[in-house]
C-alpha cells in the first residue's frame, strides 16, 4: 500500500535510492551507464534512461492519480529536465538485459526504473522497453525476505486466477519468473496504458462481480481468512499498539463475533488494494494490476470498499457513500445490504491492521491519513453498540 505526497523531496543523494539490486548508484560517469532521475512522490524515484524508450517508460511506470503526478508524467514524456543524472554499475546492468533478452526473446532490451528508500517490502519495477519505445514487459525485482514473499503472493495469485476465463482479460500475463544474482524476478506483460477511470462504474462493477463469483465461498466469522489474518496481525501489533488501540480492536471483534455469529458468510479473493491508480482500461475490460495483497477468503464487498474509502481518505474527504458495494451486493449477494456496516467495520479492521504491520515494519511515521481516518471510522462505526 502506497500513500502518495505531493510535497517536494528535501536533497537526494545516491544512497537513498534502493537500487541495491543492480549495485551501488554514482554521481559520475566513469561509474557506469547514464539515467535520468525523477521524483515520483512518497519516497519514490524513478531512473529512466535517455531517448524515446525511456519518455515511453514513463506511461507504463506508476505514478499518483493527481494533477501533480499527471503534471510529472506528463513533463517526462516531453523530455523535461530531470532532477538528476546518475550512474548504474554497467556490468550488473548488462547481466540483467542479458537474462531479460534470454526470458522474454528480443534483443537489446532497454530498461527504465521504478523504486523507493530502502524498506523490507520495497521492490525494483524495471519497464522494458524496445529501441523503438515499445513495451515488452514490466519485470518486478525482489532482494530480501519480504519483498520476495510478496512477490511470490502475487505470483501464486495470478497463476490461480489465470485460470478463470472470465478474468483473464483484466489480468498481467506472467511471462516468466527466475532467479539473477541474488534477487527473484517476476516478468509481467505491460498491459494497456490509459489510465482507469478515477471513479467506479460499470467496468468496476462488472470486474469485482466476476471476481466474487469466480472464487466464492461460504464460512463463519471463525472460519474464514480474513479474520484468522486479523488476529495474527493484531497479536503481532500488541507491542507497538496504545491500550485505546488494543481496546477499538478488542471491541470490533466482540461486535463482528455477536452480530454475525455462526452463520454463513459470503466470501472470496478480494484484490486487497483495489484502487483507481492499480486499474488500467483495456480493450474489453478493466485491467487490474499490483496483486500482491490478493487473499481469499474475504468478506464480500472488501473491494469496493476500499476503492471508495482509500481516495475519499487521502484527499481528505468526508466518508464515502457505499455505492459501490451495495452495487456489488445486489449483484452477488442481496441478503447482504442489510450487514453493510459491518462489512465495512471488518474491512476497515482489516485494512488498519495491515497498515498498523507494515508503517511498523518501515519504521514510517504512524501519523498516516488512511490510518487515521480508518481508526475514526471504526469508533463511528462502533457507536451504536455501546461500550
Amino acid at each position: 500500500m502506497s500513500v502518495m505526497q505531493t510535497q517536494t523531496p528535501g536533497p537526494l543523494s545516491p544512497g537513498d535510492l534502493d537500487f541495491s539490486v543492480l549495485g551501488p548508484l554514482r554521481a559520475d560517469s566513469r561509474h557506469g551507464v547514464e539515467f535520468r532521475l525523477f521524483w515520483a512522490g512518497s519516497g519514490s524515484y524513478w531512473l529512466l534512461s535517455d531517448g524515446k524508450p525511456g519518455r515511453s517508460a514513463a506511461a507504463y511506470l506508476y505514478s499518483p492519480q493527481r494533477p501533480a503526478g499527471e503534471a510529472l508524467r506528463l513533463w517526462m514524456r516531453l523530455g523535461g529536465p530531470p532532477q538528476a543524472r546518475l550512474f548504474l554499475n554497467r556490468d550488473a546492468l548488462e547481466q540483467l538485459q542479458r537474462v531479460v533478452a534470454d526470458a522474454l526473446g528480443i534483443a537489446n532490451p532497454i530498461l527504465s526504473f521504478a523504486a523507493g528508500p530502502p524498506r523490507p517490502a520495497n521492490k525494483l519495477i524495471a519497464a522494458i522497453m524496445d529501441g523503438a519505445g515499445r513495451p515488452h514487459a514490466f519485470a518486478k525485482m525482489a532482494p530480501r525476505g519480504a519483498a520476495r514473499e510478496l512477490l511470490s503472493l502475487e505470483a501464486d495469485a495470478l497463476t490461480r486466477l489465470a485460470g478463470i476465463g472470465s478474468l483473464r482479460s483484466s489480468l498481467p500475463r506472467i511471462l516468466g519468473r527466475m532467479e539473477s544474482t541474488g534477487f527473484e524476478i517476476l516478468l509481467l506483460a505491460p498491459g494497456p496504458v490509459s489510465r482507469g477511470p478515477r471513479r467506479a462504474g460499470e467496468a468496476h462493477l462488472h470486474f469485482l462481480a466476476e471476481l466474487q463469483e469466480a472464487t466464492s465461498e461460504e464460512g463463519t466469522v471463525a472460519e474464514l481468512r480474513q479474520f484468522g489474518e486479523a488476529l495474527r496481525l493484531l497479536n503481532k501489533a500488541r507491542a507497538v499498539l496504545r491500550p485505546p488501540e488494543l481496546e477499538r480492536y478488542e471491541r470490533v471483534l466482540d461486535v463482528l463475533r455477536s452480530e454475525l455469529g455462526s452463520s454463513p458468510l459470503h466470501a472470496s479473493v478480494a484484490h486487497g488494494d483495489f484502487v483507481p491508480w492499480n486499474t488500467r482500461s483495456g480493450s474489453s475490460a478493466l485491467w487490474v494490476l499490483d496483486w500482491e495483497s490478493a487473499r481469499a477468503g474475504t468478506l464480500g464487498g472488501f473491494d469496493a470498499f476500499h476503492f471508495e474509502f482509500v481516495p475519499a481518505a487521502l484527499k481528505g474527504r468526508g466518508e464515502p457513500a457505499p455505492a459501490l458495494p451495495l452495487a456489488l451486493l445486489d449483484r452477488t449477494w442481496p441478503e447482504g445490504r442489510e450487514l453493510v456496516p459491518l462489512l465495512r467495520l471488518a474491512y476497515l479492521m482489516s485494512l488498519s491492521l495491515q497498515y498498523c504491520h507494515d508503517l511498523g515494519q518501515s519504521g514510517r511515521s504512524r501519523r498516516n491519513p488512511i490510518l487515521a481516518r480508518a481508526w475514526a471510522s471504526l469508533d463511528k462505526l462502533l457507536q451504536p453498540y455501546g461500550k
